[in-house]
């Protein structure tokens, strides 16, 4: 998220508000990390 505020056109014109600082954004992509690293520990090979 730092990197998309500091190089985003639209966040860098004051379109977009800052998303790095934003908690919603945070908890939404604290989620997707948590399901993705879920989905990759189901489909990897079992020992």
């Amino acid at each position: 998220m730092f990197v998309v505020d500091r190089v985003h056109p639209r966040r860098r014109d004051g379109t977009l508000p800052p998303l790095a600082r934003n908690p919603r954004v945070f908890a939404q992509e604290t989620f997707v990390h948590v399901l993705f690293g879920t989905v990759l520990g189901a489909l990897g090979p079992r020992r």
